[in-house]
C-alpha cells in the first residue's frame, strides 16, 4: 500500500470533502447499537487519522451529539456517514472508511480483513467468494412461503381453467363476469365442489348454487 499519498474521500454527494496527508494510526471495527444506527449496517468500520494532517477540502459534516463525550459526522445534504468526534480522542479525526475514495478500495479491503481475528477472516473471505450465496433465515420463511403460495395459485388456476373447459365442452354458456369469478378463486376445495358439479349441471346458476 502507498502511505505518501493522501487519502481522500467524501460523502455521496459530494457535498463534503476530505483529505489526510498521513496514513491512519489505527482502525476500528464497531458494532455498538449506536455505530449500527448510525450507518444503518451491521458494523461501522472506522480510521483514525491524525488530526493535524487532516482537512475538511469542502464543506463540512453536520455534527450530532449522540452521548454526552461524542459526536457523529454526517452530510447534510445527502446524509452519508463520515465521521466520528470524541473528546479522549481530540487529536484524532475518526472517519468512516466507507467514505473513503475508490482509489483507496484495495486499502479498504485489506484494513478491513487485516483488523478482523483470523477465523472471522476466513469467513469473511469465504463468504466473498462469487459462488457463494446468503441467505437468512428470514429470507428463506419468505422465499419458501412464497413458493408454497405460487404452487397453491398454480393448482388453483389449473383446476379454474379446467372448470371453463367442462362448462364449455359442455355447451353451457357463461359471461365474463362467470369466468372472472371462476378464475378468481384461490379456494382449491370449492374449486373441486364446483368441478364435480360441473359434469351434471344445466346452466351456471346450478354450478354456484
Amino acid at each position: 500500500m502507498d502511505e505518501t499519498r493522501p487519502f481522500e474521500g467524501g460523502c455521496l454527494c459530494g457535498a463534503v470533502r476530505y483529505r489526510a496527508t498521513a496514513a491512519p494510526v489505527r482502525g476500528v471495527i464497531c458494532h455498538c447499537p449506536m455505530c449500527r444506527r448510525h450507518s444503518g449496517a451491521p458494523a461501522l468500520a472506522f480510521v483514525h487519522f491524525p488530526a493535524k494532517d487532516f482537512a475538511w477540502v469542502r464543506g463540512k459534516p453536520r455534527l450530532y451529539q449522540s452521548s454526552e463525550f461524542a459526536q457523529r459526522g454526517f452530510c447534510a445534504e445527502c446524509g452519508s456517514t463520515l465521521s466520528m468526534h470524541e473528546e479522549v480522542l481530540a487529536d484524532r479525526m475518526l472517519i468512516a472508511v466507507g467514505s473513503l475514495d475508490e482509489t483507496r478500495a484495495r486499502f479498504y479491503s485489506e484494513l478491513v480483513l487485516q483488523w478482523l481475528p483470523a477465523a472471522a477472516r476466513a469467513i469473511l473471505e469465504a463468504s466473498m467468494d462469487i459462488k457463494t450465496e446468503f441467505i437468512s433465515d428470514w429470507s428463506r420463511e419468505k422465499i419458501a412461503l412464497g413458493q408454497a403460495q405460487g404452487r397453491a395459485e398454480g393448482r388453483a388456476e389449473g383446476r379454474a381453467e379446467a372448470l371453463l373447459h367442462v362448462l364449455s365442452a359442455r355447451g353451457i354458456t357463461f359471461d365474463n363476469a362467470t369466468a372472472q369469478r371462476i378464475r378468481s378463486c384461490s379456494d382449491i376445495a370449492q374449486l373441486d365442489s364446483w368441478l364435480e358439479r360441473a359434469v351434471s349441471v344445466r346452466s351456471t346458476d346450478e354450478l354456484f348454487g
